[in-house]
């Protein structure tokens, strides 16, 4: 009897024991997703304002000083996302990750206000303001990855969704949020020139990103705490050892010079000169519309067809871009007038690819090592953007027109061989509807959204 008293109360002490020591589980939050609509809202917001603010540096501070500050920013973003971002993301959580990264963001745009205004402070606050930017951005990018993830594994859980579901509608909520308020910022930036000034968009824009800034901040979005996220010595590992990877780095290279190419010189000196600085918004903003409108009909059409020759005929899309510009020269292009949205069509047409069927491509090669082959990719876009504007204050715009059409034949054979006796050759890429819907957006939410 004595016996049994003794392992009854033993058996007490240890339940008690495990219900004490028990990581107590978080309350799931029923304004889960709105609370991530707002926040993809906030940060849609303030990275429409620093792209259309990229689009128009080289004509708020001339080609010189713009080049130099958009190469200084994809520079710092370089190091940012290869050597800090995930650092602090580990340490900080992403809520505060997301604040922080996003108030550096902020300054960077608060910093056209001061070089525009005051002309003596231009160099000074342009460079600082892009250190801040870079800085944002690297953070940001792993930050908004890692409370992405979290959103679609709360969401599961209160809907009882499978995961990969959850992410499927998390990635497209946000893409789709995305595509249209870069659209619409896009579109504001012209309309607050042609009925106010330059100043007044400016202003706009700042006050748009301190908003934006605030918001996700009163979100009550939760941190998440993310582990062994990636390192710069498992990017370096990723890119000498495997031969796929460096056969498809032309890729996302490519679409940095494309990026670089648009805005130091179709921007600056060809669109600009002939419509008007006011058009340029109307204008660049058929870059995410064709985006977003080539988005689904790429996905199918690599269905049907596969990835592999899809992704070629995304190099053909900057290789037509890169020689039209290298063989026409400015004034030729001036004075296609409204022809010129040519040139932003195919600029939209090769974003859809890149950012759809391109970087599902990456995920399907490299399913276990997802995070870091997506930090290569981002790395390999802002070294080549960064040397593209650091270049374009030197050297003359036919060399970066070049530049791009003999990187997209060169990645062109990197597909081929890439692609051959790979899962990604095959004719169906995808099985499932919601699959396709997935490696679409995903990537959005994972890469970053120039």
């Amino acid at each position: 009897m004595d016996r049994s008293k003794k392992v009854h109360t033993k058996n007490m002490i240890e339940r008690r024991t495990k219900s004490r020591l028990k990581t107590p589980q978080a309350e799931p939050d029923p304004k889960l997703l709105v609370r991530f609509i707002t926040a993809s809202v906030a940060i849609a917001v303030l990275q429409g304002c620093v792209v259309t603010l990229i689009s128009y540096s080289s004509i708020l501070l001339g080609e010189q000083l713009g080049g130099l500050t958009n190469g200084t920013f994809f520079a710092v973003f370089l190091f940012t996302s290869l050597f800090l971002s995930a650092s602090v993301v580990e340490i900080v959580g992403s809520k505060w990750s997301l604040i922080a990264a996003m108030a550096f963001k902020t300054i960077f745009v608060g910093s056209f206000i001061t070089g525009s205004e005051n002309k003596a402070e231009q160099w000074p606050s342009s460079v600082v303001g892009a250190l801040f930017g870079g800085i944002g951005i690297g953070v940001l990018w792993t930050a908004q990855g890692v409370y992405f993830g979290a959103t679609a594994k709360g969401l599961a859980q209160q809907q009882g969704f499978p995961s990969d579901q959850a992410t499927t509608w998390v990635c497209a909520i946000f893409a789709s949020i995305q595509l249209t308020v870069e659209f619409v910022i896009r579109i504001s930036a012209s309309l607050l020139i042609r009925s106010h000034s330059v100043s007044a968009m400016l202003l706009a824009f700042w006050i748009l990103s301190v908003c934006a800034t605030v918001g996700v901040g009163t979100a009550g979005i939760r941190t998440t705490i993310q582990r062994n996220l990636y390192s710069f010595s498992e990017c370096r590992h990723l890119m000498l050892s495997s031969t796929q990877m460096l056969f498809l780095a032309f890729i996302p290279m490519c679409y940095g010079i494309l990026f670089g190419l648009l805005t130091s010189y179709v921007n600056a000196r060809v669109t600009s000169p002939a419509l008007g600085s006011a058009s340029l918004g109307f204008i660049s903003a058929l870059v995410p519309a064709t985006a977003a409108a080539l988005s689904y009909p790429y996905a199918f059409i690599a269905e049907v067809i596969g990835k592999k020759f899809t992704l070629l005929f995304g190099c053909l899309n900057f290789f037509a871009l890169g020689a039209i510009t290298s063989l026409n020269p400015e004034h030729s292009l001036r004075e296609l007038r409204w022809g010129i949205i040519i040139l932003y069509i195919l600029a939209g047409s090769s974003r859809a690819i890149f950012e759809g069927v391109g970087k599902a491509a990456f995920a399907d090669m490299f399913a276990d090592k997802k995070p870091t082959a997506f930090a290569c990719i981002t790395a390999l876009f802002a070294f080549s953007s960064s040397l593209t504007f650091f270049t374009s204050v030197t050297l003359p715009p036919l060399v970066l027109a070049v530049s791009l059409a003999g990187f997209s034949s060169v990645a062109s054979w990197g597909i081929v061989f890439a692609c051959d006796g790979t899962k990604v050759d095959e004719a169906r890429i995808l099985n499932k509807p919601r699959d396709r819907v997935q490696s679409s957006f995903f990537v959005l939410s994972q890469g970053q959204e120039f």
